[in-house]
């Protein structure tokens, strides 16, 4: 998971028992809300443009009409 979503810069990837780690990270993006949005931003076109369900829909709707 660490290079899926930080090597785009989407996300702060901190080790599971680190809580701490977790606390600085969130406390961070708190006091900055600007690369908070950059962040989340990043994330959300990741997400559309890599896990968007048109493609696979597209695919089906060509098989179908070729029935």
């Amino acid at each position: 998971m660490v290079d899926y979503l930080a090597a785009p810069d989407i996300a702060k990837v901190v080790n599971v028992p680190d809580a701490a780690g977790l606390r600085e990270a969130i406390v961070h993006l708190l006091k900055n809300p600007q690369e908070a949005e950059s962040q989340a931003q990043r994330g959300y076109e990741m997400v559309v443009n890599q896990h968007s369900s048109e493609p696979y829909v597209d695919i089906l709707a060509q098989k179908l009409r070729s029935l």
